[in-house]
């Protein structure tokens, strides 16, 4: 009996093999732009109501960036905190809508610890720009909608402080004697600009004043090393500048507006104080061209310090600071 013979097996046949060169390439798709939570993209405010929108270009260190948004000693409208934002060099974009009589707060911070972080952010107010800068270390913004009662003025007030925050100041009156807002100076950030942005509406029937304060003129080898007159700030009344300054002028610049009989003047120079008590800097200071009055010392120096207690050092400007010593009663003659 012959062998069976066996079904010839088919030779398997290969998988055909797509073409590497017609294979589908994804797009490359970049971060979403946007808010990181859910927020509508076009948010639409009712009558009485303002569009404020928050855009926030991140540079390369995005979980370094903080931002709040708050009603003027009210309540938060939204807060993103560190570690929100991971996109980097990446624009998100946030929409609220607020009461149009509103005084909102804009705090921008980012604590890299870089001096130049990079980032841009720009505040939009009904589709308008309103406020736009680079990212700094700390960026403080005031926001008020449209001047809806009959006889106010826009006054918009920029103070960037140079490297030296911590000797920049300023206070706002009105009428030459309320005062009504004050900053600085900001020890906690000496060696890092910060820039600040206020809008706000103002009764034009009132006289304003607003002054600035730098120490540059008083510690002048100190400061001037540290760039203090790399600061700057501006004031515009409606759609007129008032003024713009580089501290140029020293320790106090006084800047009236509004309705008063300029719009500009420096106040008389104060007379010289010649007082009862003395005035001598401690010898370090001395040989280093520092003045008691307007020292940062003076706060943590004159009655708190064993040795100038006892030497009763730059005893008029350690009184005039409310740091006197023990007895002192310093009056000008």
């Amino acid at each position: 009996v012959p062998a069976p013979v066996p079904a010839p097996v088919p030779a398997p046949v290969p998988a055909p093999i797509q073409d590497p060169t017609n294979r589908p390439i994804a797009t490359p798709t970049r971060p979403p732009t946007g808010a990181p939570t859910p927020v509508p993209v076009n948010v639409n405010c009712v009558v009485g109501e303002m569009k404020i929108e928050v855009k926030v270009t991140t540079n390369n260190t995005p979980d370094k960036i903080s931002w709040k948004l708050k009603e003027r000693r009210g309540a938060v409208i939204r807060q993103l905190n560190q570690n929100t934002y991971s996109g980097q060099n990446t624009e998100y974009l946030h929409q609220f809508c607020v009461d149009e009589s509103t005084i909102v707060e804009f705090h921008l911070k980012d604590y890299s610890g870089l001096e130049n972080p990079g980032g841009r952010y720009a505040i939009l107010v009904d589709g308008e720009t309103y406020s736009e800068g680079d990212i700094v270390a700390e960026e403080v913004d005031y926001i008020q909608g449209k001047c809806v009662n009959a006889g106010e003025e826009r006054l918009q007030f920029i103070l960037n402080t140079g490297n030296s925050p911590e000797y920049v100041s300023w206070e706002m009156k009105v009428n030459n004697n309320e005062s009504i807002y004050t900053g600085g100076p900001w020890e906690l950030f000496a060696g890092t600009p910060l820039h600040f942005f206020s809008n706000q509406c103002l009764d034009s029937s009132q006289c304003y004043s607003i002054t600035v304060y730098s120490y540059r003129n008083h510690q002048f080898n100190l400061l001037e090393f540290l760039g203090l007159d790399n600061g700057s700030y501006e004031i515009n009344l409606g759609q007129e500048n008032v003024k713009r300054s580089t501290f140029d002028t020293g320790h106090k610049e006084v800047t009236r507006f509004g309705n008063c009989e300029g719009f500009y003047y420096e106040e008389p120079e104060e007379e010289e104080c010649i007082s009862n008590c003395s005035d001598d800097p401690i010898g370090w200071m001395a040989n280093g061209g520092y003045a008691c009055e307007g020292s940062h010392f003076l706060q943590t120096k004159c009655n708190k310090n064993g040795g100038w207690r006892e030497n009763k050092y730059c005893q008029l400007s350690c009184y005039r600071a409310g740091n006197g010593y023990e007895g002192d009663v310093c009056t000008c003659a």
